[in-house]
Formats: structure tokens, sequence, C-alpha cells
């Protein structure tokens, strides 16, 4: 989670808990051929979003807006470079949606 924007921090007082203004995904896998595959979303905190896709990032842009040492995946350059143009289908047999 990322917060930058202290305006909207409304549960400080009462609960001691600051807004998140934009959350974070990375999901690192293999494909069928073995070889490393990454997709990563950068999701800002409010209604309305539309489609995912318009907030995916390769991790090295994940690294470059929140901060490498938040990000933290080892992972290789070619990995962290990697930007798919969709996000992934759900994997056969997943029954959540």
């Amino acid at each position: 989670m990322v917060y930058s924007d202290p305006s909207n921090d409304y549960f400080v007082a009462s609960h001691g808990i600051r807004t998140p203004d934009y959350f974070w995904k990375t999901v690192v896998t293999t494909n069928a051929a073995g070889e490393t595959q990454a997709i990563s979303w950068y999701i800002p905190n409010q209604a309305g979003l539309g489609n995912l896709d318009a907030y995916i990032r390769g991790i090295n842009e994940l690294e470059a807006e929140v901060g490498a040492e938040n990000v933290n995946i080892p992972v290789s350059a070619s990995v962290k470079a990697q930007k798919p143009a969709v996000t992934w289908p759900k994997p056969s047999g997943c029954d959540l949606s």
C-alpha cells in the first residue's frame, strides 16, 4: 500500500489507521515452458476504476513508483521489464470470480 496523501486520512484520530492511496500487487509464476513470468498492478484507491488493464505495470515501473526497497521481488532484470498488455486470464479450474 502507498500512503502519499494525508488529506484523506479520516481514521487516524479514531482508529490510528491511515487511508491507502494506492494498492499494488505482483504475481510471479512460471509458464508451461518453465519460464518465469510476472505481472504487476498499481491501483488507485478510488471508486469507478474500470478495467484492471489500465493499471498494469512492469516490476521495474512499480519499483520506480513505490521504491525498490518496498517491492523487493528477487527476479532477473528481464522479468522485471515484462509488462503484459492485458491482465492474465484465470487459470483453468479456478472457481473464484
